[in-house]
């Protein structure tokens, strides 16, 4: 009976090693996960914004190295806010580069403001960015300084 039992582990411990090794080598044969277009800073947070309109810039960045485009950035008006891009149609994003987007942001009126919209990016297929602003708005001069 000890001789089977010596056995039976044996062959687990050999069935182990044979796993582990197996799992080693498999994840180390995966391809890396590819660089991706991004948007930096996609949700922000405004703070205390002065009241009216002034501009604010998504940069868009391209580590891979073919060409994208944004396709289209969404306009519309949220809780106390609207935003629009400033320039229309797509936009090049140059392999290894950036590109800066520049919206109109309005606020309406001294209190809490919030706009969701989207980004569309075209990186060897379609896909979709959440762009996202809130703060506060404040009475002109008392926000940050407007560029």
């Amino acid at each position: 009976m000890m001789r089977f039992l010596v056995v039976c582990a044996a062959l687990a411990s050999l069935g182990l090693f044979g796993w582990a090794a197996y799992s080693y080598e498999r994840d180390r044969s995966r391809p890396a996960v590819p660089p991706v277009v991004a948007v930096e800073q996609p949700e922000r947070d405004l703070g205390d914004y002065p009241v009216g309109t002034s501009q604010i810039v998504f940069r868009v960045t391209n580590p891979t190295d073919h060409a994208a485009e944004v396709v289209n950035t969404q306009a519309g008006c949220g809780i106390g806010c609207c935003l629009k891009p400033t320039a229309a149609g797509r936009i090049a994003v140059p392999p290894g580069g950036h590109t800066d987007v520049v919206c109109e942001v309005t606020v309406i009126e001294p209190k809490e403001f919030e706009y969701t919209g989207d980004m569309y990016l075209n990186d060897n297929g379609l896909r979709v960015v959440k762009l996202a602003i809130r703060g506060r708005g404040v009475a002109a001069g008392a926000g940050p300084p407007q560029p």
